[in-house]
């Protein structure tokens, strides 16, 4: 049996086909702080969001089993700057990583941000914005009265010059 047999084996059969940008930069910082501690900078790589119309969105190459398999390799190059990668024990590291995902439900979605429902402004919420709208037009209009005042005076000395 080889070392990543235990990996693909940790991953449930599928995978969801959707990784967003918000869901993956939530993960990789969770995973990175649990397994090599906080304060370390984490990037997010196009390779990982995927779309419902993502192609290869549920295998090594996209979406959540790339995301697992790029921080392992992070957080393996921290413990173990000098063993090689892809040997057994960074495959345990991965495997372990896959298991932490899987226990915490984050496959499932839990990790996306919430999407609350657009609600209709009220009388009161309408009264504040007309109220704001106004203040932002008298003060446009003070700003204009100053500035037509200054040209006047500018005009008048330069008549005298003249």
């Amino acid at each position: 049996m080889t070392p990543y047999e235990n990996v693909n084996n940790a991953w449930p059969a599928t995978t969801p086909g959707v990784l967003t940008r918000a869901e993956a930069e939530r993960a990789a910082r969770k995973l990175v702080n649990h397994f090599k501690g906080p304060r370390h900078a984490i990037r997010v790589s196009r390779a990982w969001v995927t779309t419902p119309t993502s192609r290869f969105r549920d295998s090594l190459n996209r979406g959540w089993r790339r995301m697992v398999h790029d921080i392992s390799h992070d957080v393996w190059s921290a413990m173990a700057p000098n063993a090689k990668n892809h040997g057994t024990w960074h495959a345990e590291l991965e495997a372990e990583m896959v298991a932490y995902v899987v226990k915490k439900g984050w496959l499932s979605g839990t990790l996306r941000p919430k999407v609350s429902a657009p609600r209709r402004p009220g009388p009161t919420d309408r009264l504040a914005t007309t109220l704001a709208a106004l203040k932002r037009w008298e003060s446009k209009r003070k700003r204009a009265e100053t500035a037509i005042k200054k040209l006047r005076d500018r005009a008048r000395r330069q008549k005298k010059d003249v």
